[in-house]
């Protein structure tokens, strides 16, 4: 007999099956699911690249909650190393974990997606950090390849507590190496983060301490949770302190607020951030700051650097993976000697190595691995630029374009104003390869002599020399320091004196003319209109030379010849004044400066003094009068060499702002 088929029978058996699942459901959820622990440990592994297991040997208790989203609890967590860093414990052991992530960013990080976690909380949480010279990092996710920058974390983590913290971090990039200790509170109206870090930044020690008000994001979402924060660092004696807020721990999104900073030079800081700064005497600064994605916006209110003080914005970005800093800086006071170290001189009161003790130049090598590692594009303003000595008046107005690029660092359009005249120029020095090259030109328009050289005046009277200076000077080199650059030179300086005056006694008295200068003492001093003052000076090979240099006047015309070098520093010139006029005591000596840059000897001609003196003295024996008549100088000199040579060089330098000489009187 066919049994009866009845309706209601599969309705039945739907309602039991879904009441017996809802018995094994509520049974799991009951049980902690823990035969699920083995797949979810393989889809995180898989996911990370690395081996994830729950307990040091993945037996230790787990439970698991499936309803409304993903709820773990587990005795221990661990995340082991990359395979090429195997020898590495775990990148991450916790204990007392509880994990928590909607099914939602399950399905995100399943599809290739970033894998978030709502929740990770920990009694107790050791990280092992490494990021080797290759640029692989332990915290990647995937294949390992080099990191460029900072990466986020394996997973991201919302809210992160952790009662006991500790991390051990290794960056072989950056030659850092830190150990860290810190906790993490649970909730918003909690403690927020406690750390802090001991290690070695390159060859400095290396301490650093951070709170923050509330718990930041690991990583930050879409909508990151901004919290206050203090941070202070200390880098060998150089130190850092920040207060403000930030809505993500590891890329600082939404970093903003006030910075004092500090130490004995600016290039060690540099270097610790990955940007091109000078060695430079002590310094500080202080003022704002912001950080949006890849850009850091700085407002400096006041920076210090020796005497020299400077503020503005700056700008620093990474886009395209290459650093780049922009923006405008100015300074009402900057003293020339306080960036000295940065062409590797010696900062003042240093003594001088030993070898070095009878040398001037710096030849310190040039950082040109800074100069190629990031980009600059600032306008520079300097309201006075001190020449670090009295004796001369400072720059005033001085206007610059410094550019970075690709290890070329160029001042450009550099315009300034000096003594009543006008500079301008550009300087290059192109670091790409080594030796580095170094390129410069500069022009001097209507320079007042006796403005700029104070030395010059004298209270009451016209100064010993005055009037108007122009110059042109184009010189390049190649060198790892400034002593090289300079001893490879080559080049030309080309310098006039026009509309200028000088001191009749000092014109007497540089040409040992014993009877007019005695005479010029007596009647009171006057000044000599300077008929013409020239300078045409060859480089070559780091020797320089004057095939012009001479200063004419109607009573004498001066002329210096010889040679300086920069190779040995050394200094062999002779100067020679002619006569125009008849003096019956005169020892027209020439006078030679010799020596070296450090210690220079200025003495006369001695075979020159003695072809005098020996034939007055035997004279003298026959009668004192006798004694004068070699001393007896008729002039002779008309000046007229030296006005050729004069306007040789000014038709030489046609077209060229370059002043004029004054007529003949």
């Amino acid at each position: 007999m066919t049994p009866r088929w009845r309706p209601g029978r599969p309705l039945l058996g739907g309602l039991g099956l879904l009441a017996l699942l809802g018995i094994g459901f509520a049974w799991g959820e009951w049980a902690g699911w823990p035969w699920l622990a083995p797949p979810l440990a393989r889809v995180l592994s898989d996911r990370l690249g690395r081996t994830v297991q729950f307990g040091a040997d993945g037996t230790s208790r787990l439970q698991l909650h499936l309803l409304g989203g993903v709820r773990l609890q587990a005795d221990r967590l661990q995340v082991a190393p990359p395979a090429w860093a195997a020898s590495r414990p775990p990148t991450l052991d916790a204990q007392t974990v509880q994990l928590d992530l909607r099914y939602r960013d399950l399905l995100t990080g399943w599809r290739g997606g970033d894998l978030v976690v709502q929740r990770l909380q920990a009694g107790s949480l050791a990280l092992d950090l490494l990021r080797d010279q290759d640029g692989r990092a332990t915290w990647q996710i995937g294949n390992g390849a080099p990191d460029t920058d900072v990466p986020p974390p394996p997973v991201q983590v919302r809210t992160l507590a952790v009662q006991n913290g500790t991390a051990q971090l290794q960056d072989d990039t950056r030659q850092l190496k830190l150990a860290l200790d810190f906790s993490l509170a649970q909730g918003a109206a909690g403690p927020g983060i406690q750390a802090s870090a001991t290690g070695r930044l390159r060859k400095e020690a290396l301490t650093a301490a951070l709170h923050t008000e509330g718990p930041l994001p690991w990583v930050s979402g879409a909508d990151p949770v901004e919290t206050g924060l203090t941070f202070n660092l200390q880098v060998g004696q150089a130190a850092l302190a920040f207060d403000g807020r930030a809505g993500s721990l590891s890329t600082l999104e939404g970093l903003r607020g006030t910075f004092g900073i500090g130490g004995l030079s600016l290039a060690p800081v540099g270097r610790a951030l990955d940007l091109t700064l000078p060695a430079t005497h002590p310094f500080a600064a202080a003022g704002s700051v912001a950080h949006h994605a890849n850009r850091w916006d700085l407002d400096i209110v006041l920076a210090t650097v020796g005497r020299s003080s400077v503020h503005g914005q700056v700008h620093h970005d990474t886009v395209g993976g290459r650093g780049r800093v922009t923006g405008s800086l100015v300074s009402p006071l900057f003293q020339l000697r306080d960036l000295a170290p940065a062409i590797g001189a010696a900062p003042a009161g240093t003594p001088a190595p030993a070898g070095r003790r009878h040398r001037t130049l710096p030849d310190r090598p040039f950082d040109l691995a800074a100069l190629r590692a990031m980009d600059a594009d600032v306008q520079l303003s300097v309201a006075r630029l001190d020449l670090g000595t009295p004796a001369l008046q400072a720059v005033q107005a001085l206007d610059t374009r410094l550019r970075l690029d690709a290890g070329v660092l160029v001042l450009d359009a550099l315009t300034a104003r000096l003594a009543d005249g006008r500079v301008t120029g550009r300087l290059q020095l192109d670091g790409r390869q080594t030796p580095a090259r170094w390129d410069t030109t500069l022009q001097v328009r209507d320079l007042r002599l006796e403005h700029w050289v104070r030395a010059v005046n004298r209270p009451g009277q016209p100064p010993y020399a005055s009037g108007k200076l122009g110059m042109t000077l184009q010189v390049a080199g190649r060198g790892r320091s400034t002593a090289e650059l300079l001893a490879t030179a080559n080049g030309r300086a080309v310098l006039l004196w026009t509309q200028g005056t000088i001191s009749h006694l000092l014109v007497e008295v540089a040409g040992l003319d014993l009877a007019q200068g005695l005479g010029v003492l007596l009647v009171g001093d006057d000044v000599l209109p300077v008929t013409c003052g020239a300078a045409d000076l060859r480089i070559h090979d780091g020797q320089l030379t004057p095939t012009l240099l001479m200063v004419d006047t109607r009573d004498s015309t001066l002329w210096v010849e010889g040679q300086s070098s920069f190779v040995n520093e050394t200094l062999a010139l002779t100067a020679r004044v002619h006569p125009k006029d008849f003096s019956p005591l005169s020892l027209r000596s020439p006078l030679r400066v010799e020596g070296t840059f450090a210690a220079p000897r200025v003495q006369l001609e001695r075979g020159a003094l003695l072809a005098r003196l020996g034939p007055a003295a035997l004279l003298a024996l026959v009668t004192p009068l006798a004694g004068l008549l070699p001393l007896l100088d008729m002039g002779g000199d008309s000046g007229a060499p030296a006005v050729a040579g004069c306007t040789r060089l000014v038709h030489g330098q046609a077209g060229k702002a370059v002043p004029t000489p004054a007529k003949r009187r």
